[in-house]
């Protein structure tokens, strides 16, 4: 396979070329084919349907080993420039996610009945027995000792108060 930069394409002369813009940020962002419910791009080749990235990957480096996956540096699902995917496993894909807040936390989480400012409030609240605080926020004793404890919304409480 080759690539043509002046194209902006990758060719394989089997199928219908991957084509993509490159943005700002080096990401090859893939216009020619179909985004699956993912938000990844797959393409079909050798009679199965396979994500773009993985197609690429492997066409460069070989089979994706056995226990890992393919992560982005970019986070950009529509990105197919291999040199913006590693490999990991699940936890370390969990783990990045964490930690660039790719997921529902906080006052995102459609479950979440405190705001921010309301887990900071109890936090420091040092006045207040836990029944106060409790019929105040209307949330169980046990929920102001997790947070208290940082067992619960600790990335916000790591991130405003430290460790």
């Amino acid at each position: 396979m080759k690539f043509s930069r002046l194209e902006n394409r990758f060719i394989d002369g089997r199928a219908k070329p991957l084509q993509f813009r490159i943005n700002k940020s080096g990401c090859y962002i893939c216009i020619s084919h179909k985004v699956g419910a993912s938000g990844y791009p797959y393409i079909y080749r050798d009679g199965i349907t396979i994500s773009a990235v993985k197609y690429l990957w492997e066409r460069r480096y070989g089979k994706v080993p056995h226990g890992l996956c393919l992560l982005h540096k970019c986070d950009n699902r529509l990105c197919i420039n291999p040199d913006h995917i590693f490999l990991g496993t699940k936890t370390d894909n969990a783990k990045d996610r964490d930690l660039k807040l790719r997921h529902c936390y906080g006052s995102r989480n459609s479950q979440a009945k405190l705001k921010e400012k309301d887990v900071l409030e109890i936090f420091h609240n040092e006045l207040s027995s836990y029944n106060e605080i409790s019929s105040r926020f209307k949330i169980s004793k046990g929920q102001i000792k997790r947070i208290k404890n940082k067992e619960c919304w600790k990335i916000l409480l790591t991130r405003t108060i430290g460790a």
